[in-house]
């Protein structure tokens, strides 16, 4: 469970957006000049995890000041639940899998400040493959603050996730911590300064796979070149870490490019250069974030994500992976029903590597999804049936695999 801080114009409307999906959050702030939302949390690296019961992806819901409430049950069929390759010796397996879960939230907010938090939690239950069944929960707590020229946002989340992760090629459990802070000066109605200060760290309780740590620092400085578009430049500093390896650094400078039009169009952009150094690597990678969301009208959207970067591999030959991320979404409304379409691709090659195995310890995935969401009773109970199609190619003997999730969902809003 994510969730977007929207801080409008004047601060007169605030809004927290909750939604489950596979891109990437936002948080959004206003530049109090002229009510742009600039976006100061890009599209990051997900954990690897592609459970069953998340391809029934929730609508995007507004929610209202206090305590909100919802829950779901979900049963799937996974055709491929080991992501086996399918060769002599390593044959798929497939099973039907029970979902149930529920997701509560708080917020709460005036004309200078919100907080709040979310807890999504769900249990899958493998009818033919019981010793992968699970929970998985997140809790998301969030604060903001505005004052004359200044703003400053808070974000964190601790979350448990288990099942096949496609990074590792293995059946893992692990801890998720994250904290991220931002803060925007206004100089003039025209300059204004970001800071941000962001940090992911995976703690594995599978034996044999060490805890990884991404740390990132940013500091832009953006011109507001027409009253749609704001542009600067900008440096990252960015530390990873692994316990079997040595430190990977990296820093370098960015160009930030934000559009915005109105409630229609929406770009959020950064790239850069880094200058990355350890014993294992000496290189320079190029770095890029954009999430474009493009709503024509209430009846349909569409939105893309683009993301490149470097990560710290938990696997024990070690190294760091290059990532690269392409997703399009769309969204149309048919009477009271919604269809969701989706194509993401993902690919991650290996650098700096310590082992012969973690060289090879690069893939291409394709992830194609398809969902139809419809109201069942009143505006509470919907009903969501879904598809996902997955396809991994590993350079790695016996890692290549592919697969197709589908079934049905009901969540009730209380």
């Amino acid at each position: 469970m994510l969730c977007n801080l929207i801080f409008n114009r004047g601060f007169r409307n605030i809004r927290c957006i909750l939604f489950q999906t596979a891109l990437i959050p936002g948080l959004f702030l206003t530049n109090h000049s002229k009510g742009q939302n600039i976006l100061v949390d890009l599209p990051s690296i997900p954990n690897g995890y592609s459970r069953a019961s998340s391809i029934y992806a929730a609508p995007r819901q507004e929610l209202e000041k206090g305590f909100t409430l919802s829950t779901n049950l979900a049963t799937t069929y996974d055709s491929n639940v080991f992501q086996s390759s399918g060769d002599a010796g390593d044959s798929t397996q497939d099973s039907f899998v029970i979902s149930p879960g529920v997701t509560g939230s708080y917020f709460a907010g005036s004309s200078s400040w919100l907080f709040g938090a979310t807890l999504a939690a769900n249990y899958d239950e493998y009818l033919d493959a019981s010793e992968i069944s699970g929970e998985n929960y997140d809790l998301t707590a969030f604060a903001g603050y505005r004052g004359g020229k200044f703003i400053v946002s808070f974000l964190s989340g601790f979350g448990f996730h288990s099942g096949l992760n496609r990074f590792l090629a293995q059946n893992t459990e692990q801890y998720d911590f994250s904290n991220k802070v931002v803060a925007r000066y206004s100089i003039s109605p025209k300059t204004s300064i970001i800071g941000n200060l962001s940090q992911t760290s995976a703690f594995y309780q599978t034996a044999g796979l060490n805890d990884t740590t991404s740390l990132d620092a940013g500091l832009s400085a953006l011109w507001s070149v027409s009253p749609l578009i704001d542009l600067g430049p900008g440096v990252r500093y960015g530390l990873r870490t692994q316990d079997n390896i040595d430190d990977l650094t990296v820093v370098g400078p960015t160009l930030s490019l934000n559009y915005e039009l109105s409630k229609k169009v929406s770009l959020r952009s950064r790239v850069g250069l880094d200058f990355a150094s350890s014993d294992l690597v000496d290189d320079t990678f190029v770095n890029w974030s954009l999430r474009l969301d493009y709503k024509a009208s209430i009846l349909w959207q569409m939105n893309l994500t683009l993301l490149r970067d470097t990560q710290a591999n938990a696997g024990g030959g070690g190294g760091f992976d290059e990532v690269s991320i392409v997703r399009i979404g769309y969204v149309r409304k048919i009477r009271r029903l919604t269809a969701n379409l989706g194509i993401g691709y993902e690919s991650r090659s290996a650098v700096g590597f310590t082992t012969a195995a973690s060289a090879t310890n690069s893939f291409d995935y394709f992830a194609y999804d398809a969902s139809l969401t419809m109201p069942v009773y009143k505006e509470n109970l919907n009903a969501t049936v879904s598809l996902r199609y997955r396809d991994l190619s590993s350079e790695r003997a016996g890692d290549s695999w592919d697969g197709v999730q589908t079934g049905l969902g009901l969540s009730w809003n209380f």
